[in-house]
């Protein structure tokens, strides 16, 4: 290594992600510079003309093998300060056009931070990979990466742990430029360049690319992604993502398990040592399939079988990657256009809120009514920290028409409940609730986790109370 070089490297190790390296003068201290000497073998190696082969083979351990349970959609819960909500998901993914204040907000409740690039730091689907990369460095996608990046570590010092990369393309360009060959190469050298960029910034980020399966059968070449060329040698991304909505029916859960497993293990096995990370997805409630309706519309009673489906596939990524290995959710938020008292309504499956009492006669899409155990009263203290929790959504300064000062809104607990059962199926264990002095409960109240009633203490139920357990949920005194 010459000198140059040699001063180089160590001014860039200076400067690395980790600030506690520096010493108060700015400059890296010398028990790092040691182990970073010590790298290099001999002393005399510091001298040698040419890169040492163990720099270039080294790499950072790859983030995902630390993280359990990661969040896919956490913008609205970033923005609104509300991460806690969070808790049980120690890495929290947001979009990359959300504001660097809104990313500090999950470093600063200590998750793992992982950004999803989208447009226009990744192209759309219109463009093809090939005129990204003519236009780099001078303009493109590719530039304004590497842009946003810099401007994240040096104007922001945020640091992100991951990169997630969706690897969708219409059809459309397959017929364009020749079929899947042809437009899997171009993704991957289009996604490898991007790992490039990210790795010149960022050394210790890694870079995920989540690509769907065909719900007919795996194939090798989907989506236009290749898995083995994009996991090719020292340049490969840091893991493959897999996931597409899951379907918890009696009679067909066994079998989704299975083919699940089996995605996973197909992919694994052409994936060139790279983790494979399994996404857990609930159905788009905006689709007008009749046999996906019916899906989602027994969701709520289906829970046994979709925790059933989650540990499948947790087990066969644990096992195809040799070690425990992260799940992810990602919540579909949408709903269904209705009719309710002679007007059209919208009800969001997720993010609804009422004024008191709730609507009860709010009918599904395709007949029944919606289920009564996902509606609950949620009271700020104030009349904007109330709809900020019900709708995790900033709402100051919008009158919503519904919660006065001081009043409880009724909200939409379907996405806590499939949270809930997400949990459980990845080994959350919910503390039990302990009764240490006379309590009274009245109305609905749903038991999470064992409720004990500890000797000399009394639980009295108001006449008409409603009490929801969760299978295995014990009462015990």
């Amino acid at each position: 290594m010459g000198h140059a070089d040699f001063l180089k490297f160590v001014t860039g190790f200076a400067r690395r992600d980790t600030r506690s390296d520096l010493n108060e003068d700015g400059v890296v201290g010398m028990a790092d510079f040691l182990l970073f000497a010590a790298a290099f073998g001999r002393p005399a190696d510091l001298l040698d003309d040419g890169p040492h082969p163990d720099l270039l083979d080294a790499a950072p351990e790859p983030v995902w093998p630390r993280v359990r349970r990661l969040f896919m959609k956490g913008d609205q819960w970033a923005r609104n300060g509300t991460v806690d909500q969070l808790a049980d998901f120690d890495a929290i993914r947001l979009s990359s056009f959300v504001e660097p204040e809104v990313m500090q907000r999950v470093v600063d409740a200590d998750r793992v931070l992982v950004l999803g690039l989208a447009d226009p730091v990744a192209p759309p689907d219109t463009v093809w990979p090939g005129d990204v990369l003519a236009a780099y460095p001078d303009s493109g996608a590719l530039k304004r990466f590497e842009d946003w990046l810099t401007d994240l570590r040096d104007e922001h010092l945020i640091h992100p742990d991951a990169f997630t990369y969706n690897l969708e393309v219409r059809a459309l360009t397959h017929e364009i430029h020749g079929g899947p060959p042809v437009v899997s190469a171009a993704y991957a050298t289009l996604i490898r360049r991007y790992r490039e960029v990210l790795k010149t910034v960022f050394p210790k980020a890694d870079l995920w690319v989540f690509s769907g399966f065909s719900r007919d059968g795996w194939e090798r070449v989907f989506y236009s992604c290749d898995w083995d060329l994009l996991t090719q040698g020292n340049g490969g991304i840091d893991a493959c993502m897999l996931g597409f909505p899951i379907d918890p029916t009696p009679g067909v859960t066994a079998s989704e398990g299975a083919r699940i497993s089996e995605a996973i293990t197909a992919t694994k096995a052409i994936a060139n040592g790279r983790g494979v990370i399994w996404q857990a997805m609930t159905f788009d409630r905006s689709t007008e399939d009749p046999t996906v309706l019916k899906v989602v519309h027994s969701m709520h009673l289906q829970w046994e079988g979709f925790k059933s489906i989650i540990r499948q596939a947790s087990v066969a990524a644990a096992r195809a990657n040799g070690r425990p290995t992260l799940v992810a959710y990602y919540p579909t938020h949408s709903g269904a256009q209705i009719e309710w008292k002679g007007e059209p309504r919208w009800v969001d499956y997720t993010l609804e809120g009422y004024g008191h009492p709730p609507p009860t006669d709010i009918p599904w899409p395709v007949g029944g009514a919606y289920p009564a155990q996902l509606w609950g009263t949620v009271q700020g203290t104030s009349q904007e920290e109330t709809h900020r929790l019900v709708l995790n959504w900033e709402v100051e300064g919008e009158d919503l028409g519904i919660g006065g000062p001081g009043e409880g809104l009724w909200a939409n607990r379907w996405e806590v409940e499939v949270l809930a059962n997400f949990l459980a199926a990845t080994d959350k264990v919910f503390p039990p609730v302990r009764i240490r002095k006379d309590t009274v409960w009245g109305g609905e109240v749903i038991l999470l986790g064992d409720v004990e009633i500890i000797e000399g203490a009394t639980l009295t139920l108001e006449a008409g109370s409603h009490l929801l357990f969760r299978p295995r949920t014990d009462l015990s005194a």
